[in-house]
């Protein structure tokens, strides 16, 4: 049995969870409508760059290295299994559907969503056969990390995340990979002789509807844009599930998603959601952002190229959308009278294993998720003593540093084993549930800290606990944000514990261990406050480490001795699959190394 007290009666999780929300809705409201064309074109001029600038979308000059890897011939159109360079080291998988007759024909970038076969499935592959049908060549691409582009060959996996949180550590991100991929495809689209240049559109459902919606916003050679169950609102996606490709840190401190679609005006935009579908995407958020596009769209004099639709249906690209579609782009791309839903012609999809560009054995290495992933982590540049401040600077900029002034305790009376079950509030107003054992020792005495990144219900705190009580050793235990009686997922990703909770402070511009570090800083407030002079020692495990090495680091009241269990050498080499590793940029910073170096240095402290 855990010796260790809860202080509620009941789980608490809903203190942070509402927390980050209020957040949340507050940077929301911050990005308020422009009053006029010249103000909405002066801020849309700066989100462009900044975004430009952020998701490091530089130009890519390196050679295209189109290649063509076989046909399949279909009554009406040609399918081409085709492969292009994204830049050097990796390599682009995909499926070209060509319809008969010289052209030039207008053309459409098909962008699927979280469909682990990537282009060749069925549901995916659908738009291809459609829109060639129609008069439409269609490119259909693999996203890093999924169909031929998967961690391994023919192994269909999830392209988020810890793997994508593994870009994020390296200083890059899968949202601007997947940016960077589809304005290389557009680049191919442009390149080829029957493609009008001029009339390019994308569409995509899902994680597809968002690359569709940061595609076209940032290329101003996407002409019409659809995407499908995929628009919501940013502030709607705190604390629900989405993917890290759709996922960009600070993002809610930059724009709210209605300005990011208002990039796209005054070129042709649809957008449909299902009605059966997450909140994020539901009708609220979805209405929310699209009554303020239509502002946008008014302002730049083209509300007749924005419409929205609700569908009766579940999450997927189903009939109706389809048919919409395919009207919206035949009007806008083909020149046809009316964007009116269109009749769907019959076709039969193709085998799975005929659609792929390279036999079994056969696909080189660019191909796979491991390249983007090599290719894409920034160096780091060794950092000497001198240049310390510089580095704390930078990473209190990395973790979104909010440091405590002070530390309050909040006690209920004490248990009849001797332990107080009490708060201490954060740096972020959150309490803490905080155990201790025994009365606060006297000036001079020693306290141990225990920390889990699982709460202060695992065995490894019991463990401690009761090796310092044997010790005769006064033991303090907590609860971090978002952990223990602090925990607000029900429904855990099996390959990524604290998955929303950790994107949720991404959005809002800080990380969950750094929140976690500014936790434990209040903590030793605390105690430095009820125990003078006392020596600290902090016993932590795995995500606590890290959390306790960066507040040991920053903070100037964190002078504790650590003993680490299980923490690996380096933050991308993680001993479990926690989003609490995830920092993004934090790599190519210095990794764990420096950080230990900070942390062993008393002076220059934040």
């Amino acid at each position: 049995m855990n010796p260790i007290p809860h202080l509620w009666s009941s789980p608490h999780g809903y203190l942070h969870r509402d927390r980050l929300r209020r957040e949340a809705s507050e940077l929301a409201r911050s990005h308020a409508l422009p009053l006029s064309a010249d103000e909405l074109s002066e801020r849309f001029s700066r989100l462009r760059a900044k975004l430009t600038g952020k998701l490091r979308l530089a130009p890519e000059n390196s050679p295209l290295d189109f290649q063509i890897h076989g046909e399949i011939q279909r009554t009406g159109y040609l399918i081409q299994r085709v492969s292009f360079a994204s830049s050097p080291g990796i390599r682009v998988t995909g499926n070209l559907y060509v319809p008969e007759g010289g052209g030039p024909f207008p053309a459409v970038l098909n962008l699927h969503g979280h469909w682990k076969q990537g282009k060749v499935a069925a549901h995916v592959q659908s738009r291809g056969h459609l829109l060639a049908l129609h008069g439409i060549v269609t490119l259909t691409v693999d996203a890093a990390g999924s169909g031929e582009r998967s961690e391994g060959e023919r192994e269909w996996s999830y392209h988020g995340a810890m793997k994508a949180a593994e870009l994020f550590l390296g200083g890059d991100s899968l949202m601007a990979q997947q940016i960077r991929d589809n304005r290389r495809g557009v680049d191919v689209l442009q390149s080829l002789p029957f493609v009008d240049a001029e009339k390019i559109g994308a569409t995509g459902a899902s994680g597809g509807g968002n690359q569709t919606m940061w595609l076209a916003a940032l290329d101003v050679r996407i002409k019409a844009a659809v995407p499908v169950v995929s628009v919501g609102s940013f502030e709607s996606y705190v604390t629900e599930r989405n993917c890290l490709c759709e996922t960009l840190p600070g993002g809610l401190r930059i724009a709210e998603e209605w300005e990011v679609l208002g990039l796209i005006a005054p070129r042709p935009l649809l957008i449909m959601n299902a009605l059966h579908d997450r909140s994020s995407f539901g009708y609220e958020a979805m209405s929310a952002t699209c009554r303020q596009l239509q502002e946008v769209y008014s302002l730049r004099d083209a509300r007749e190229c924005l419409d929205w639709r609700l569908i009766d249906m579940t999450h997927g690209y189903h009939e109706a959308p389809l048919q919409a579609m395919l009207g919206w782009m035949r009007h806008w791309l083909a020149g046809a009278p009316g964007s009116s839903p269109q009749a769907l012609p019959e076709w039969v999809d193709v085998p799975e294993d005929e659609l792929m560009c390279y036999p079994p054995g056969e696909r080189p290495g660019e191909c796979g998720y491991r390249a983007v992933r090599r290719v894409r982590r920034l160096r780091c540049e060794s950092v000497e003593p001198a240049g310390f401040a510089r580095a704390r600077a930078e990473l209190a900029r990395l973790i979104g540093w909010n440091p405590p002034q002070s530390g309050e305790w909040i006690a209920k009376r004490p248990r009849p084993d001797g332990t107080q079950a009490g708060a201490i509030f954060s740096s972020r107003d959150l309490p803490l549930p905080t155990v201790i054992r025994g009365d606060w020792p006297a000036a001079g005495g020693g306290v141990r800290l225990i920390l889990s990144p699982s709460g202060k219900g695992r065995e490894f705190v019991a463990k401690h606990w009761a090796e310092a009580d044997e010790a005769g050793i006064f033991a303090v235990t907590a609860d971090l944000p978002g952990v223990g009686e602090l925990i607000w997922e029900t429904e855990e990703l099996p390959h990524a514990a604290l998955h929303d909770t950790a994107r949720a402070c991404l959005w809002l511009g800080y990380t969950l261990v750094g929140e976690w570090a500014e936790a434990i800083a209040a903590i030793c407030l605390v105690i430095r406050a009820r125990a003078p002079h006392s020596r600290i020692e902090v016993i932590a495990e795995r995500e606590a480490v890290f959390a306790a090495l960066l507040c040991r680091a920053l903070h100037p009241g964190a002078d504790f001795d650590l003993r680490e269990f299980d923490c690996p050498d380096s933050a991308g080499d993680p001993p479990t699959a926690s989003l609490a590793w995830c920092v993004p940029g934090f790599l190519p910073w210095g990794d764990l190394p420096l950080l230990r170096r900070l942390g062993s240095a008393a002076d220059g402290k934040m």
